[in-house]
């Protein structure tokens, strides 16, 4: 009889191992006695109800594992996004200082044009100052001229 009941304990405790190794977590050995044995058996459920907790705390903590996953995957679009908008943003910049560049170079160009153009006309001009003068000198040498046939005539 004493051997039945130690035999069934160990049977139990051998069965809810197996089961508790295949996943059964709510898995506890009843003890009918109250030797050594019982002892096991209470130790045994001390292990099977802490391993349900820890079991129960990974669970947890993949939970949110995976939500800082998640989190961790936007942020990183987000930041992928921006960073593209950046680099549009600098490629556009880089085209409008080529384009400005084109222009002040096209603006000292011109400059240039007008630099020569007004030499040119700064040298007419003084041609032309001189060219009146002439003329003026020559306006009046006729003036003092016609002055003095009038003058002779009316004498």
């Amino acid at each position: 009889m004493l051997f039945r009941s130690i035999r069934r304990s160990v049977s139990a405790l051998s069965d809810a191992a197996a089961r508790l190794a295949g996943g059964d977590l709510s898995v506890q050995v009843r003890s009918g006695t109250r030797d050594e044995l019982a002892e096991v058996v209470a130790s045994f459920n001390t292990v099977a109800t802490s391993f349900r907790s820890l079991m129960g705390d990974i669970h947890s903590s993949i939970g949110v594992l995976a939500q800082s996953s998640r989190d961790l995957a936007g942020a990183a679009a987000s930041m992928s996004a921006g960073t593209e908008r950046q680099s549009d943003s600098a490629a556009s910049a880089a085209a409008a200082i080529e384009q400005m560049s084109a222009n002040v170079g096209q603006v000292a160009e011109n400059t240039r044009t007008a630099e020569g153009t007004s030499v040119s006309s700064s040298g007419l001009a003084r041609e032309g100052e001189q060219s009146s003068r002439v003329a003026a000198e020559e306006m009046s040498g006729i003036a003092r001229e016609m002055q003095g046939t009038a003058d002779r005539k009316s004498t």
